[in-house]
């Protein structure tokens, strides 16, 4: 498979680590990396982690509060 691409590294803010955008099930390396590229308007991290962190946190504070 020489020379076939199968990921980018994408740097979605200027200054910033770039982010590894691979290919997955029957997609490729280009979809990813629009996908990545629209899920980062704001951020750096993809909007869909970031929510899913947020909840993560949330839930760990209620647990440790006693909610």
């Amino acid at each position: 498979m020489d020379g076939v691409v199968v990921a980018y590294w994408v740097r979605t803010k200027a200054g910033k680590a770039p982010l590894v955008a691979h290919a997955g099930w029957r997609t490729t390396a280009e979809t990813a990396a629009g996908i990545l590229l629209a899920l980062t308007p704001r951020y750096r991290t993809p909007e869909p982690l970031r929510q899913a962190r947020r909840l993560a946190r949330e839930a760990r504070s209620a647990e440790a509060s006693g909610s």
